[in-house]
């Protein structure tokens, strides 16, 4: 069965490589924001598992999105959705809320871990310039901060890692 993982955008790719292993899933793709994820879901067989991974950030999010899910899962704490098809086809989206650069800072700080130790700037303004740059996946510094978070055990993104983990193994 073919397993795909899209990132709306760099963070949210990065998060994905980083929370699930190669060998589990070597198919993480950025896509070109939620417009495109749309896309992309809608033309990938039902029978292939997906899993979209987006920012709560937007005003106007695509029908596909709205009219064929339902939400699965909640976690509270540093706020995510998982929202399954209700078509019953294997495709989910994960909703970072308010936004992925938000949801970071929710995730380190919940495990005492703060941007500036990783080089990431001091504000949230800061760190967002960080995580909207096109060379994300080359830095080395948000790379470190997103595995230490992980490390640490943020409640958070040890959820969102287990519940993706758990999906994955599933359908191998």
């Amino acid at each position: 069965m073919k397993k795909v993982i899209f990132g709306e955008d760099h963070a949210t790719e990065e998060i994905a490589k980083t929370l699930i292993p190669k060998q589990v899933c070597s198919n993480i793709y950025r896509a070109s924001g939620i417009s495109d994820v749309s896309r992309k879901m809608e033309t990938i067989h039902q029978n292939s598992l997906v899993i979209a991974i987006i920012d709560n950030d937007k005003k106007n999010i695509p029908g596909y999105f709205i009219q064929d899910f339902t939400v699965c899962f909640t976690f509270k704490d540093c706020y995510f959705v998982i929202k399954c098809n209700k078509g019953g086809t294997l495709h989910y989206i994960v909703v970072l809320s308010p936004a992925s650069d938000q949801w970071l800072r929710c995730c380190a700080e919940a495990v005492k871990i703060t941007t500036e130790e990783y080089n990431l700037g001091t504000t949230l303004k800061e760190f967002t310039k960080v995580t909207k740059r096109t060379d994300l996946s080359d830095n080395p510094d948000f790379k470190r901060f997103i595995k230490a978070t992980l490390k640490k055990e943020s409640p958070a993104m040890s959820a969102l890692q287990n519940w993706m983990l758990d999906e994955l193994k599933k359908y191998e």
